[in-house]
Order: structure tokens, then C-alpha cells, then sequence
């Protein structure tokens, strides 16, 4: 745990992901030192969060592990990515009229979604008076 005002341990919460790409790739600090031509010091501060890379950087570090810099980003969310792409692969295989009919499929089951949430928090403010 960290106190009051200080920032969290940059080793339990790094700020991008560096250190898990890399490690996915099976390299060590010292091949991406040499693919990148930053230093090995400077590849540490940035796997830990105790510097940023800035962002000219971070897509010269990404082109050396070869990857998009997106997912070097904290916030980059892998399963979603692969859901993504699944979804695409899919939709190119369908004809056009099979395509048409997909999406008004989802649209429809979004406008449904949107409907319950809508009914569901009307429900709760009216339970509260």
C-alpha cells in the first residue's frame, strides 16, 4: 500500500507495458537495447514507470519489438483487440446482404440494452421515493 499523496509503487502498477510485451516477445532488456538503440538503463525507467517514454519513443520502441505502440499502453485491453478482429474476420466473410442484416442485428440488440438500462434506472430512482 502506498500513503496518503504518494503515488502508488511503480513496480506493482507500471504505466505502460513495456516490460509484459517484451517478455511475450522472449526478450531480454539487452536485445531490445540493441533493435531500439536506447540504453538499457533507460529501457529499466521506463518498464518501471519511473520515467515516461515520450511518445516520439514510444513508437520507436514499438517498432523495434514489433507491435503498434497502442499496445504498449496501459490501457490497451488484449481481449477486447482479439474480439475486435474476430468480429472483422467474421464480417468480411458475409455477403453484403448478410452484412446489412448483422448490423441491424446489433443495433437492435443495443437499442434492447439501452431500453433495460433506461427501464432499470428509472426503476431505482422510483424505489427510492
Amino acid at each position: 500500500m502506498h500513503g496518503p499523496g504518494r503515488p502508488p509503487n511503480p513496480l506493482r502498477q507500471p504505466p505502460n507495458r513495456l516490460r509484459e510485451v517484451r517478455e511475450l516477445k522472449g526478450l531480454s532488456l539487452a536485445a531490445v537495447k540493441k533493435l531500439s538503440g536506447f540504453s538499457t538503463q533507460t529501457l529499466q525507467k521506463w518498464e518501471t514507470g519511473e520515467r515516461p517514454i515520450p511518445l516520439w519513443k514510444l513508437e520507436k520502441i514499438a517498432r523495434a519489438l514489433g507491435v503498434p505502440a497502442y499496445k504498449l499502453l496501459k490501457d490497451y485491453d488484449a481481449a477486447s483487440d482479439d474480439q475486435a478482429r474476430a468480429l472483422l474476420a467474421i464480417f468480411g466473410r458475409l455477403s453484403p446482404g448478410e452484412r446489412q442484416r448483422a448490423i441491424a442485428l446489433l443495433a437492435a440488440l443495443e437499442a434492447h440494452d439501452e431500453k433495460a438500462r433506461a427501464a432499470g434506472a428509472i426503476g431505482l430512482s422510483s424505489s427510492r421515493s
